[in-house]
């Protein structure tokens, strides 16, 4: 590459990037306590333990969990528990007695029924039932920038992590509880040649989400991988995959140990019909010059044009990290990545 060229590069990167850290700027803003606007929105989110709760919300009524309620930024609420004790977990002969209000990770005094705060930023709030602790799980994100991605989240961490982390990490959260996450729209520079990426589509708990959708909101039943992807401007999939899943010995499985083979896992894909011909690659965590266009993965089935089921390469998974698969078919076609994550 010339000089003039890497010259203009680098121009076009250091003025994306000032873009990037606007958007890093206003979400800050947005996620914390700083000047209050009007006419901008903000959510809440009420979960509970086991059940529907009712919940007295001063001002709007009774509501009934899960569900989320949108205020202007800045608005003080009153919630009030009005159930003395639910149902626990479909067990219908046991009931479980009210605990307490879970605010955004941070447990409230034992048997206070009211609660009150100030919406500067979205909130989720749980409400607890029985006297179980409520388990601590975790969210594990990765992105397509390999020189890390400030991923914006906007609920506390059980340790207190928020606003933005770079990619990838791992934070806590209490298990049932929601949470949402933001993407940058572009990124660079992603490597030594001072590439920019553009935001594609968020994959997380075995979902794809539409392309361009930098926010989603999850709620944590278990450990969960969510992957932000990236790709290079005017590149965009052809086809599209919907859901995917990993396999271990017919059981789902959320990840693939560190040390162990791929090929003792399975992958399912499910989308938009794939043509006959299509096929499945897998790209490693770490970029391999033996398989740059992917490793082919063995088909084990397609019990409907929208599915495909394949066993990963035979490579041992050497490294943390996220491993992509995609779906290939002649003519250039080729859809969105999906992830399989590495993890100790």
């Amino acid at each position: 590459m010339s000089a003039p060229t890497k010259l203009a590069k680098l121009g076009i990167a250091l003025a994306l990037l000032s873009v990037w850290f606007a958007f890093m700027a206003q979400s800050a803003s947005r996620a914390g306590s700083a000047a209050l606007t009007g006419d901008e929105q903000v959510t809440l989110t009420l979960t509970s333990t086991c059940g529907s709760a009712s919940v007295q919300v001063k001002g709007r009524g009774v509501v009934t969990t899960p569900v989320s309620v949108t205020f202007p930024r800045g608005k003080t609420v009153q919630l009030r528990a009005l159930d003395d004790s639910l149902a626990q977990c479909d067990a219908l002969t046991v009931v479980s007695p009210f605990s307490r209000f879970v605010v955004n990770q941070m447990a409230m005094p034992e048997g206070k029924r009211r609660v009150t705060l100030t919406l500067d930023r979205d909130a989720a709030v749980l409400l607890q039932y029985g006297d179980v602790a409520i388990p601590v799980v975790t969210l594990s994100v990765g992105s397509g920038c390999r020189r890390g991605t400030p991923i914006l989240v906007r609920e506390n961490s059980t340790n207190g992590q928020a606003g933005g982390l770079p990619t990838h990490f791992d934070a806590q959260f209490l298990q049932g509880q929601s949470l949402r996450l933001e993407a940058p729209p572009l990124m660079a520079p992603c490597d030594d040649l001072a590439t920019v990426l553009y935001f594609l589509n968020w994959s997380a708990g075995g979902k794809a989400y539409p392309e361009n959708q930098t926010s989603i909101d999850l709620s944590l039943g278990g450990l969960t991988s969510a992957y932000a992807h990236y790709t290079f401007p005017g590149v965009s999939p052809t086809l599209r995959i919907n859901s995917y899943q990993l396999v271990r010995n017919g059981e789902p499985a959320d990840y693939v140990p560190v040390g162990e083979n791929l090929d003792e896992f399975t992958f399912l894909v499910s989308g938009d019909p794939f043509p006959p011909e299509a096929g499945v690659v897998f790209f490693p965590p770490e970029p391999d010059v033996r398989f740059l266009d992917g490793q082919q993965a063995e088909i084990l089935s397609r019990s409907e044009a929208t599915d495909i089921e394949v066993r990963l390469p035979s490579r041992t998974a050497d490294a943390p990290g996220f491993g992509l698969l995609r779906v290939i078919a002649p003519n250039s076609r080729f859809s969105n990545t999906v992830p399989v994550e590495i993890r100790r």
